[in-house]
């Protein structure tokens, strides 16, 4: 009877998940990122909404520890120093690396408002952002 019951339990199993009903199989884990950070004392994580207006920029700057975000709505130019410029939109994520500055984080759009969500990990004591001024720029 025990077998019975196991064998009947896994052909059921096997028809659900033939069906798409079996939840094991439904859930889509895909990778957007993955990036080396150097060694940080992380202790906080500081997750902000940020909102920009049209066409607004954030400004030369840099970050003393490592941020990652998300673009939720918007269109967004994005270049760390020395590196190339790239469009992100809706679902694009991004790395902001310690201490390299941040060339552009501009919305590009004149009408919409650009929405990203920051994870910036920090020890509790840590600024979030410096800003840089053209002097700073080689």
């Amino acid at each position: 009877m025990f077998f019975a019951v196991i064998f009947f339990s896994f052909i059921l199993s096997e028809n659900a998940a033939a069906q798409g009903n079996d939840t094991r199989d439904s859930i889509i884990r895909k990778k957007l990122l993955l990036v080396d950070i150097p060694e940080t004392k992380v202790a906080h994580i500081d997750i902000r909404e940020i909102i920009l207006k049209p066409l607004q920029q954030t400004g030369y700057h840099k970050h003393p520890i490592p941020v990652t975000g998300y673009i939720v709505s918007g269109t967004c130019l994005f270049q760390v120093e020395g590196e190339q410029s790239k469009t992100l939109h809706a679902g694009d994520v991004y790395y902001e690396p310690v201490n390299h500055p941040i060339k552009h984080f501009d919305n590009l759009s004149a009408e919409q408002p650009l929405k990203f969500i920051s994870y910036y990990l920090t020890d509790k004591n840590e600024r979030l952002i410096i800003k840089l001024t053209p002097k700073h720029k080689q």
